[in-house]
């Protein structure tokens, strides 16, 4: 399959690519800076014409080098825009994907008393993408890439029957899961020969891509790739049944042994970025200036990773059961039984993996701190004070480790749970004995399984394995650091460390769920249906900065003391300070993950469903829920670690109604179909789907003010998940807010929500934002869903169905998103709706 995209992006014009410059007043009207203090960057040299830019140009000997390659090896594939005034290119590109799977399976009876069977499947995903593997560039053809999502898997079942009371089954499951992707664009090593040879990198590059071009301007530059993610799991299980009288006995085991092989591969994970000055001489920022700047080699910084990190993540499972089916009368039956879990800690393989420990941070050690900035003074304190390592020693002999010590947990970063046992129990009756009615009821205990991501992620991140090397430039006449960053001399790292991390204290994820139902079948063939169903979690996964600062504890500190509301987006060093009055001194946010959180859920569920003659049917499902929690994915951050009440709302699913009715309809007239108005008028069926649903909860964020000083600005906040987009990249933090949303809300696509909402919390002193998690109610939703469908026989072995389906016949506008950024001037503007109508002709041949 080929679909088409279009894009719009910002390049230089073909003037431009050859050093010409508009320096008309309307284009250019302060001129272009040749020079910059590299102290400040202040623009020390000017050109106010073409003339003066030229004769710059050439007293450095022409266009800088490094600049000259990437005209030869990219740009040159890189249309000119169609717009050279504003530079917009309006590009073009074509995304492939396929699919292919094969299955092979085999089924043999050696006997009335063993079965064997064994099954295969191979499937194939190759995709082309012009931006690159998860979009990382906008300019087509720089980051484009070929990938393969190969999965294959192998099962081989075994089914003995020892006697006829006593069944085995017993099997072997392996799986296989990646993604297999290439760069074949610009970006690459063989591709763009000049740019690898006019560059010298401090680290090589091991991904063979050569350095990106971050541009704030004009369009960047990033690629990814090439990336490696395997996911291998055996699995080995045995289910024993055992009939016994009245008792169903059932005992089983299941050992998984996971194996997850991933490359970090991202925009900069060892290939390096460059950065370039884009103010002009009037001190505005401007694609042309920083065009200008890339042709000249003024960089305005280099940063590079030290690897491409490859995190080998592995993980034992192991769970154990046994159950009984108890009929303790005709009409009554229990079922209970007991389930022991064991998820293993996940570990890497090559023992690269750190965590950061409370319990051995020593504050004696910890540096001192700045009071001017809140930086880290150089030479103080020791380097990863309570951090916790695999294997010391093999860290040891390739990084430093500073105060790191041997982690307490063997292989893991955390205590292992092992006290895992979930019984369960439920009963069925039939209180009248006539298969009419049946009441059931339920209750289980049960453990979850949460995918290694948190551990894998984790590695990405954290030192010492893990970290990058900042090149400011130290010259502006030549200037050099485009060419050659590794004779620059790196920064020295003054700001508090971030670190990613694990509860030590780990506790596995669980579920109490119970239900409370009666069936009963009406007369004219009505079987109505009425549930209580409910359940709890606890233990949940969610991401606490541990190292969060007291509310309103940075009022006073610092050498120039912070005041109340000085925390806001446009002061970066007032949001490093909050460093001063964090609980681990040295460190910035800690992000941990934390299995604190929990959950609850209630519903009422009702279902009504008439049979009819032949396949005809009518089903009536309605169900009315509340969802609450805490934390409502495991990647979520609680505002404020010391009122987890306030994130207690609805969950990311909760509709608090939701309807659906369905049915199938067969006209009864002409089924034989015989001569020509039978063929023409009988084989008719008409069916359908109803839906009616309440809407989601929402949440307004963005904050312009980190009134309490929580460190809610922090560029390293867990915002990942968040959504949105403030002045910094970020979307964190809640505002004040002033009323309901609801009461008297608009409800129109221009104003879904009522705006009550303060994006700045310090209007009402250093208390964080008041508003509660899912406090606004999203819009609901509604469609039909029909189809008529022609079956027309045209012999014994052969038919034809001819399909008309329409999906949303009626075109019902649902709304979907809407704009949650309280700092917005959109705020609660509708952004996306729901599908439209969709008619969808097919035609079938059975034969």
């Amino acid at each position: 399959m080929i679909t088409d995209s279009n894009n719009i992006v910002t390049v230089p014009n073909a003037n431009e690519r050859n050093g010409i410059f508009d320096f008309s007043p309307a284009a250019l009207p302060n001129g272009l800076c040749l020079t910059y203090d590299p102290a400040g960057g202040a623009c020390t040299a000017t050109a106010t014409d073409q003339a003066g830019f030229d004769a710059y140009v050439a007293s450095i000997g022409g266009i800088n080098p490094a600049a000259q390659a990437y005209l030869t090896d990219v740009y040159s594939h890189i249309p000119n825009p169609q717009d050279p005034v504003n530079d917009q290119l309006t590009e073009s590109g074509k995304n492939i994907f396929n699919y292919r799977q094969e299955i092979f399976k085999i089924d043999h009876n050696f006997g009335p008393r063993f079965m064997l069977s064994g099954r295969y499947i191979n499937d194939h995903i190759p995709t082309t993408n012009p931006t690159g593997l998860f979009e990382f560039t906008e300019v087509y053809g720089y980051a484009t890439t070929v990938t393969n999502s190969p999965g294959r898997s192998f099962l081989v079942h075994a089914t003995m029957t020892l006697k006829p009371t006593l069944l085995n089954e017993t099997g072997y499951a392996w799986s296989y899961g990646g993604i297999t992707s290439e760069t074949i664009g610009t970006s690459t090593y063989k591709n763009s020969p000049n740019v690898v040879g006019a560059i010298t990198l401090p680290f090589p590059a091991t991904l063979q891509r050569i350095p990106n071009i971050g541009f704030g301007q004009l369009s960047g530059l990033a690629g990814f790739g090439p990336y490696r993610d395997f996911n291998h799991n055996h699995q080995v299980y045995d289910n024993l049944s055992w009939a016994k009288g009245r008792h169903t006995l059932k005992f089983g085991f299941s050992y998984n042994w996971y194996q997850k092989n991933e490359n970090d591969a991202g925009a900069n994970p060892s290939t390096g970025n460059f950065g370039f000055y884009d103010t002009d001489p009037g001190g505005e920022s401007s694609h042309q200036q920083e065009w200008a700047s890339f042709l000249l080699g003024n960089v305005s910084g280099f940063n590079q990773s030290r690897s491409d990190f490859d995190a080998q993540v592995r993980q034992h499972t192991m769970e154990l059961y046994a159950q009984d089916e108890f009929r303790v009368l005709p009409n009554l039956s229990l079922t209970y039984g007991l389930r022991y879990t064991y998820y293993g800690q996940p570990f890497d393989a090559q023992d690269r993996a750190a965590n950061f420990d409370p319990a051995l941070y020593n504050p004696a050690n910890a540096p001192q701190l700045d009071p001017a900035d809140g930086t880290v003074i150089p030479g103080t304190g020791q380097l990863y004070n309570g951090v916790i390592i695999t294997d010391l020693s093999r860290a040891a002999a390739s990084f430093p480790t500073g105060a790191a010590i041997n982690s307490p947990f063997g292989r893991a970063l955390a205590r292992r749970d092992t006290n895992n046992f979930a019984p369960r129990v439920g009963v069925s009756w039939d209180p009248f004995n006539k298969g009419k009615t049946a009441i059931r009821g339920g209750w289980g205990f049960f453990y979850d399984a949460p995918a290694v991501g948190f551990f894998e992620n984790n590695t990405f991140s954290n030192p010492p394995f893990v970290g990058t090397v900042n090149i400011p430039p130290t010259a502006t006449t030549p200037p050099d650091l485009f060419q050659n960053p590794a004779s620059g001399t790196a920064d020295v790292d003054k700001e508090p460390a971030f670190m990613k991390g694990i509860d030590t204290h780990w506790k596995l994820p669980w579920t109490q769920m119970w239900s409370a139902d009666i069936q009963q079948e009406l007369p004219k063939q009505i079987i109505l249906d009425v549930g209580y169903y409910g359940s709890i979690g606890r233990n949940l996964l969610g991401i606490e900065d541990i190292n969060q600062p007291q509310a309103g504890a940075y009022v006073g500190v610092g050498a120039t003391p912070l005041n109340p509301g000085d925390i806001n987006v446009d002061n970066t060093d007032a949001i490093r300070m909050l460093s001063l009055v964090r609980p681990f001194q040295g460190y910035g946010p800690i992000n941990v993950t934390r299995s604190i959180f929990k959950s609850q859920y209630n519903s009422l569920q009702m279902s009504a469903q008439k049979k009819f003659s032949g396949g005809s049917l009518i089903a009536l499902n309605y169900t009315w829920s509340k969802s609450l929690t805490d934390a409502p994915n495991d990647f979520y951050t609680p505002q404020n670690n010391a009122d987890l009440r306030a994130e207690w709302g609805p969950s990311d699913f909760d509709r608090r109604h939701i309807f659906s009715a369905n049915f199938v309809y067969e006209f009864p007239w002409l089924k034989a179909q015989h001569g020509f108005a039978g063929k023409l008028l009988g084989g008719w069926e008409m069916s359908g789907i109803v839906s009616y649903n309440s809407g989601l909860f929402y949440t307004a964020n963005c904050v312009t003010n980190d009134a309490a000083g929580l460190g809610l600005l922090d560029p390293n906040a867990n915002f990942s998940f968040g959504g949105g987009s403030s002045r910094q990249g970020l979307c964190v933090g809640r505002p004040n807010q002033l009323a309901d949303p609801n009461s008297g809300a608009p409800h129109t696509a221009d104003q879904w929500v009522a705006n009550v909402f303060d994006p700045d919390p310090s209007h009402t002193g250093t208390l964080p934002g008041n508003e509660r998690r899912g406090t606004i109610a999203g819009p609901g939703l509604a469609r039909w869903d029909l189809s008529l469908f022609k079956n027309l026989k045209l012999s014994e072995r052969y038919g034809m169905q001819f399909r008309f389906e329409g999906f949303n016949v009626f075109n019902q506008t649902n709304f979907e998103d809407f704009t949650l950024d309280a700092t917005s001037a959109t705020f609660g503007q509708v952004q996306s709706t729901h599908e439209p109508r969709i008619i969808q002709l097919g035609v079938k041949f059975n034969f």
